[in-house]
């Protein structure tokens, strides 16, 4: 069964609630001010800060029910399947794998729910990314052919990567489980955030692009503005060949 959900409104979803769950963490989309809201803000004073990029492409799946069902035997019950782009198409699952070596989280995110109903339940009951599968893309293969590879789940820790044959991968999780380790790997970690290692974060997108071969990599120069500018390219470059929403984890500001 197809899901009735769009994806933009799935995403839409998740991103709203992301901005609630993770206290005293925030994760938002980094949007900057114009210098003259800068200079009436002080908003420089949010750097340094601890905490790291948030990379995720939002996906929603089909609901597959019938025990002729490809991966029927792995789960021996309903269960849930979305497509990855043949490579012909898109390479992005590769690119975020690529991203994933050097960036720690890079994720995609499922429903596992498929009807507009449960949907509405779950977006009223803020249960939206606990009701989700968390995919680390740095536990994912790469593509190398051009044939349809599908990833299928039921609840987040049961994750197979169809190619065409069924492969079970780690590092995937249930939305709760997902926050926990989010939450434990920050705060064991402790990483710091500049204006500097952002700046080095659009280099790694940028080297990733030049890496895999991307025709059309735009030129992106210093702005005098860096420390706008940059999240803007971060943000540009994501969405446009990566597929994936960029936001920002990081300590509440006092």
């Amino acid at each position: 069964m197809r899901s009735e959900m769009s994806e933009f409104s799935y995403g839409f979803a998740i991103a709203a609630e992301l901005r609630d769950s993770f206290w005293p963490w925030e994760v938002e989309a980094p949007l900057f001010p114009t210098l003259r809201a800068e200079t009436q803000l002080g908003w420089d004073i949010r750097f340094p800060t601890i905490g790291s990029p948030l990379f995720i492409q939002f996906k929603v799946a089909e609901a597959l029910t019938r025990a002729s069902a490809a991966e029927w035997s792995y789960y021996n019950f309903p269960y849930y399947r979305f497509p990855l782009h043949r490579v012909s198409k898109s390479d992005q699952h590769n690119r975020l794998r690529n991203l994933s070596q050097s960036e720690p989280f890079v994720f995609y995110v499922a429903p596992r729910f498929h009807r507009l109903e449960e949907f509405n339940e779950r977006y009223l009951n803020t249960t939206v990314i606990t009701e989700s599968a968390w995919i680390s893309l740095s536990g994912l293969p790469a593509i190398t052919d051009d044939q349809q590879h599908h990833i299928a789940y039921r609840t987040g820790f049961d994750v197979l990567f169809a190619s065409p044959e069924p492969e079970p991968m780690h590092k995937t999780f249930d939305g709760e489980s997902w926050k926990n380790y989010l939450v434990h790997e920050l705060e064991t970690r402790k990483p710091e955030i500049t204006i500097e290692t952002i700046g080095q974060l659009r280099t790694a997108l940028l080297d990733t692009l030049k890496q895999m071969r991307v025709q059309h990599i735009p030129e992106l120069p210093i702005s005098v503005q860096e420390g706008f500018q940059v999240f803007k390219d971060i943000t540009y470059l994501s969405r446009t060949f990566f597929g994936a929403e960029f936001l920002f984890i990081h300590q509440q500001r006092g």
